[in-house]
C-alpha cells in the first residue's frame, strides 16, 4: 500500500484536547473563546441526512469523524490574538463552516478560494463530524493545505475543489454506505487520495488544469466503478491492484498514456485479466497537453 509522507504542522499550534463528552452533546451550540482559539460544538439531535459544505480560503485544514454522538465539532486557531476568521451557519440537516471573511465598515464579505485574508500560517481549523447520518459533503480550498481522514464518515456524495492549494484523502476503512458520487476539481493544486476502493465510489468524475491528481484505489471491491478523467496541461497518475481488471478509452490532443500494458479491443483498451476479473475500474479520460499514467499496486 502506498504511504504517504507529508505532513502539514504548524510548530506549537496544536490543537486543543476534545472537550468533555457532556458538553459536546448538549442541544444548544456551545461556543468558547480563548485567546487564538475559537470552538463550536453541536450534540447528535436525530438529524437523519447531513449537507456539509467547507470553504477555506487559506490556511491548514483536518476533516476526520467525531465521536459518536457528537454532530461536529469545529475548532480554529490562529496566531492573530483575536481571531476573525471563522464562519459558522447551521439550519437543522445543513453546516456551512470556513474561514477567511473580511469586514469592511460593518459588512461582511466573503472571501473564499483566494490566499487573501488569512495568511496561509495564520489558521488551522480541525473540523469533526458526526457518523450516525449520512453525509453528502463539499469542500472548497483555495490556497490551503487539507487532510481528509474519512474512515468512519458516512459519505453519500462527495464534492472537492481544489484551487492552488494541495488535499490528500486517505480511506482505510469501507464506507458505512455506498458513495453514489465523488466530483474532483483541481485548478493549479495537486491532490492525492489513497484507499478511494474502500469509499465504494458508484462513479468518480475529476477534472485536472494544471495542477496534479495522484488516485490510489486501495480497497476497490466494487464489481463495476467507473471513472471519467478530464485533464488539461497537468497530470493524473492511476495506481490501481494488479487484481482490478481495466478498460480505457481515450481521447484528446497530445493526450500523452503510459504504464500498464493494455490491448486494443474494438474501440477501447483493456488490460490482460479485464474478461475474468470480478473486480472492475471502467475509465474514459479526455484531455490535452497532458498526461496520465496507470501503475499497478499490491495489496496486503
Amino acid at each position: 500500500m502506498r504511504t504517504v509522507h507529508r505532513t502539514w504542522a504548524l510548530p506549537g499550534l496544536m490543537l486543543l484536547p476534545l472537550v468533555t463528552l457532556p458538553a459536546l452533546l448538549a442541544p444548544e451550540t456551545a461556543e468558547a473563546q480563548e485567546a487564538s482559539v475559537r470552538r463550536i460544538s453541536r450534540g447528535w439531535q436525530g438529524e437523519t441526512t447531513m449537507q456539509v459544505v467547507v470553504e477555506m480560503g487559506a490556511g491548514i485544514l483536518s476533516i476526520h469523524s467525531a465521536p459518536r454522538g457528537v454532530l461536529y465539532d469545529i475548532q480554529l486557531r490562529s496566531e492573530d490574538p483575536a481571531p476573525r476568521g471563522l464562519v459558522h451557519r447551521y439550519t437543522p440537516g445543513r453546516l456551512t463552516v470556513g474561514t477567511d471573511w473580511d469586514e469592511t465598515e460593518g459588512t461582511s464579505r466573503r472571501r473564499i478560494m483566494e490566499p487573501r485574508g488569512l495568511r496561509s500560517q495564520a489558521a488551522q481549523m480541525d473540523l469533526a463530524l458526526g457518523q450516525r447520518a449520512p453525509i453528502d459533503l463539499e469542500v472548497q480550498i483555495g490556497a490551503s493545505m487539507a487532510t481528509l481522514n474519512l474512515d468512519q464518515l458516512p459519505l453519500r456524495n462527495l464534492d472537492i475543489q481544489v484551487g492552488a492549494g494541495a488535499v490528500e484523502l486517505h480511506s482505510g476503512a469501507q464506507n458505512p454506505i455506498a458513495l453514489q458520487s465523488m466530483a474532483v476539481q483541481i485548478g493549479a493544486g495537486t491532490f492525492e487520495a489513497e484507499g478511494l476502493g474502500f469509499l465504494a465510489p458508484l462513479a468518480v468524475d475529476v477534472a485536472v488544469g494544471i495542477g496534479r491528481a495522484t488516485l490510489g484505489w486501495e480497497g476497490l471491491t466494487r464489481p463495476l466503478t467507473q471513472l471519467t478523467v478530464e485533464v488539461a496541461m497537468g497530470k493524473v497518475v492511476l495506481q490501481i491492484p494488479e487484481g482490478v481488471g481495466i478498460s480505457m478509452d481515450r481521447s484528446g490532443f497530445l493526450l500523452r498514456t503510459r504504464g500498464e500494458d493494455l490491448r486494443r479491443v474494438d474501440d477501447r483498451w483493456v488490460s490482460a485479466n479485464w474478461e475474468q476479473s470480478e473486480i472492475r475500474l471502467e475509465i474514459s479520460v479526455s484531455g490535452a497537453l497532458a498526461g496520465l499514467e496507470i501503475t499497478r499496486i499490491r495489496e496486503p
